[in-house]
């Protein structure tokens, strides 16, 4: 799919699980997934939604609207599908805010307590309110204040992509980095510390991958959004997802695309379904239980062998059923790979490639393959494959690790050399993603140790 953006599309998104083995009796699945919701600028029908859920779960605070199922009697099955179907129309977003206008914000308000308290994911450190502080000086308009912090965050904020454990506003202000959701988590923050109400919002590209911005509250003209992640990397990739006119930075601030669909708003969000008297808040609520925080689909009495994974398909994709196969694998590869079934990832990752030779992250898993598999050289050749791309690039949190995992493959193979010259890059780069830096330090030592 191309492009969501003003024009009514048909939608559907699936959530497959695959390869249940019970292993205790009375085995069930819990499952928690957000829906697309109406929001400013964007207008969704929900067609149908199967199975039949037990509960949809109103999120009134934040305008969420939450499925959720509970499926009990699963001995004989092994493959279950979720999905929904959908239309919407995604159209910009533009405000003109006149300062004279402004009105005061309702402190005892629910809406004010609840948007500019402090809590998990979003702490106001003391660090944070000062720098607030610091950065709106003597301005008092909630709107020049807002902007002044935008501006902050996009100047000193860079993107690294963190770890689960290393998110939230907190951490990243520390070390004043992260990704899309930890620019706006810092955003939202500075925002709240001087009583500017703030959330987030959770959405993805029509290309799927996730993206997140934020919302700050403005009297009478209700939520602006704000995306400083985008807007700091306002380059020719980040225009060629927004697929729309020609934006400067500062659009970005009020304003907003139309070519992405919002599935959550807000953190830390309650989901209580009555109808079991089962409550869980997750962090985030991405589409899919896998992705979500903490994981959204719970599998009670199978083997840690299941797997499960989700995608959209649009307008004509929906009946297509070579689109639909083709995206399976692609989604479904990694998860093979992960629950080491080498022989399946590769027989999927191999479908994908030959297909597309610029799919990186799957040449980036289908090398991962080869050297679990003991073929060093077949493993070269996918993980340079994924590295050296005209075309497209790997996320810098991929390309660490490609690089590290051929140079220990050049290592097999007595290739020191080349070895070392991989680990360098690594260092060289300084992009620490999940150990990447230790690692290549380490077998860089071993590399030099060898070396002839």
């Amino acid at each position: 799919m191309d492009d969501i953006s003003n024009r009514l599309v048909r939608g559907k998104y699936f959530y497959l699980v695959e390869n249940m083995q019970v292993v205790e009796p009375n085995p069930s699945i819990l499952f928690w997934l957000a829906l697309p919701m109406n929001h400013k600028g964007q207008k969704v029908n929900i067609h149908s939604i199967n199975p039949v859920p037990a509960e949809i779960i109103e999120d009134t605070m934040n305008g969420n609207r939450i499925v959720f199922w509970k499926l009990a009697e699963l001995n004989d099955i092994r493959n279950i599908q979720f999905d929904y179907e959908f239309d919407v129309l995604a159209e910009d977003v533009e405000h003109e805010i006149d300062l004279n206008e402004i009105e005061p914000y309702d402190t005892d308000s629910e809406l004010y307590k609840f948007y500019t308290k402090s809590e998990p994911w979003i702490e106001i450190t003391s660090g944070i309110a000062q720098k607030a502080k610091e950065i709106v000086g003597l301005e008092r308009n909630p709107y020049l204040c807002a902007k002044l912090l935008f501006d902050w965050v996009v100047a000193n904020m860079a993107y690294l992509y963190p770890d689960v454990n290393d998110r939230g506003a907190g951490k990243s202000f520390a070390r004043l980095s992260g990704d899309c959701g930890e620019f706006s988590y810092v955003f939202i923050a500075l925002c709240r510390s001087i009583g500017i109400p703030a959330r987030s919002v959770t959405a993805v590209w029509s290309n799927e991958s996730g993206h997140a911005w934020a919302e700050f509250y403005l009297e009478p003209y209700g939520w602006l959004p704000v995306d400083t992640n985008a807007a700091q990397a306002m380059n020719e990739e980040a225009q060629k997802k927004i697929k729309s006119k020609s934006i400067e930075r500062d659009y970005l601030f009020g304003n907003l695309y139309p070519n992405r669909l919002i599935v959550c708003i807000g953190t830390n969000i309650v989901a209580d379904a009555k109808t079991e008297n089962i409550t869980r808040t997750f962090s985030f609520l991405q589409p899919g239980g896998y992705c979500s925080y903490s994981c959204s689909i719970e599998f009670n009495g199978f083997s840690e062998k299941v797997i499960h994974a989700g995608f959209y398909l649009f307008d004509e994709e929906i009946n297509d059923i070579d689109m639909f196969n083709a995206r399976k694998d692609k989604e479904f590869a990694q998860s093979y790979f992960q629950i080491g079934d080498y022989d399946k990832a590769e027989k999927d990752l191999l479908n994908i490639v030959n297909h597309d030779n610029n799919a990186l992250i799957s040449w980036f898993y289908l090398g991962q393959v080869y050297l679990n598999k003991g073929k060093p050289e077949d493993a070269i050749r996918c993980f340079q494959n994924s590295i050296n791309n005209e075309k497209a690039k790997l996320p810098e949190e991929a390309l660490v690790w490609a690089y590290n995992l051929l140079g220990s493959c050049y290592l097999q193979t007595d290739r020191q050399a080349e070895a070392i010259e991989s680990f360098r890059l690594v260092i060289d780069k300084g992009f620490d993603y999940q150990g990447a830096l230790e690692y290549a330090g380490k077998l860089l030592e071993e590399a030099n140790k060898t070396k002839p």
